[in-house]
């Protein structure tokens, strides 16, 4: 019997934040941090602009737990539509 299979070669790469003031999560990592975290945990406050860079930024991400975060309201054009103006509630 032959068995094959790919191993994932990437490591698990946690972290924590607390985040005091909506849309500065990212303020919090270097680049190279943001594209090498595969669990992210976030407490505090985020916005759409922390989502923006979730989306954005984060292309090794997994696992997010925001279960413990408070989102807040959001007015202006760093959201997740760029350069419109929107409100997100």
């Amino acid at each position: 019997m032959i068995v094959t299979g790919a191993v994932n070669s990437v490591a698990q790469v946690s972290k924590t934040f607390f985040v005091s003031k909506a849309g500065q999560m990212i303020s919090a990592l270097t680049e190279e941090e943001a594209r090498s975290v595969t669990h992210l945990t976030l407490t505090g406050k985020i916005n759409a602009i922390d989502f923006r860079h979730l989306r954005d930024d984060f292309s090794s991400l997994e696992v997010l737990d925001i279960s413990n975060a408070e989102i807040k309201m959001y007015m202006g054009k760093d959201g997740t539509y760029p350069d419109k103006f929107y409100v997100y509630p």
